[in-house]
């Protein structure tokens, strides 16, 4: 994989992406009180953008792959029950790459290459091993919590049979239930949904409710996905953080990603459209 597509995977892997008010927000922390998961969740999902779709309309990027840094410019559409568009521009403004993600379908062009790779969700949440990597995009880029696993019964996802909580000096800290078998293996000792070796931890701000740190690590192979949130701003009255620090491990290799927010609107007409020209070559996912 070249670079660009590198970068716009990383986007969607996390996967495969002018503030009209610049108050500063108070880093001052109230006393925590005691909350149970299901209390603590349920001030988060209030806390959280309530909207339909959100279009940051400009944002740089700086990424580094493995100590090789790349600085571009993008634009993020969210239609919440539809897609999520990426598009990565060169620094003269030349769109490079542009992925767009539904519930079904991944579609992702790199204009620079000439090539282009489709494939169906479901082959990505086999590999990450969750119910939905479209939720978790859009969790991750709406600063939003998200669980790695879907249930019907809310009360099962916001239960202590899922996540243990804790209070730190700061913040609230949420993780998912593991312990270490005789063998010294991990293994999920929570509400069984699946064989499944990923571990979550969640850090809260106590006074906003807003999700600082996300924290996604599947012990058995390798893969560490780390999401930093700060710089919170007030859009037309909306809390959202105006820097987002994503890092990526693998067992081959680590970015780093830096997606500063420069221009977001939030409930406004989006659509999204990916064209792809007959000369343009198809790549496959282990290329």
């Amino acid at each position: 994989m070249n670079r660009i597509k590198y970068i716009a995977f990383l986007f969607f892997l996390c996967f495969i992406i002018s503030c009209k008010s610049t108050n500063k927000i108070s880093h001052k922390y109230k006393k925590i009180e005691r909350l149970s998961v299901k209390h603590l969740l349920n001030y988060v999902s209030d806390a959280g953008v309530n909207y339909n779709s959100l279009f940051i309309k400009k944002s740089s990027i700086s990424v580094d792959q493995n100590g090789k840094t790349n600085n571009l410019k993008s634009s993020i559409k969210i239609d919440k029950e539809n897609f999520v568009q990426i598009s990565l521009n060169a620094p003269l403004g030349i769109e490079v790459a542009r992925a767009v993600v539904t519930k079904d379908s991944i579609k992702f062009v790199n204009f620079h290459n000439k090539e282009y790779f489709f494939d169906d969700i479901s082959n990505i949440n086999k590999i990450l091993k969750i119910n939905s990597s479209y939720n978790v995009l859009q969790g991750i880029l709406s600063n939003s919590f998200f669980g790695l696993y879907d249930f019907d019964d809310k009360d099962v996802l916001y239960s202590d049979r899922q996540y243990k909580i804790e209070r730190d000096s700061n913040f609230y800290v949420l993780s998912t239930f593991y312990k270490k078998n005789n063998n010294g293996k991990y293994i999920k000792v929570a509400y069984d949904n699946a064989n499944i070796s990923l571990y979550q931890i969640c850090k809260i701000n106590p006074n906003t409710f807003k999700v600082i740190y996300n924290c996604v690590r599947d012990i058995d192979n390798n893969f560490f996905l780390e999401i930093r949130y700060s710089k919170f701003k007030i859009y037309d009255t909306i809390l959202f953080p105006s820097l987002m620090q994503i890092s990526l491990k693998t067992k081959k290799d680590d970015y780093k990603l830096n997606l500063k927010i420069l221009n977001i609107d939030f409930n406004v007409a989006v659509n999204s459209n990916i064209r792809i020209l007959k000369k343009y070559k198809n790549i496959k996912r282990n290329e």
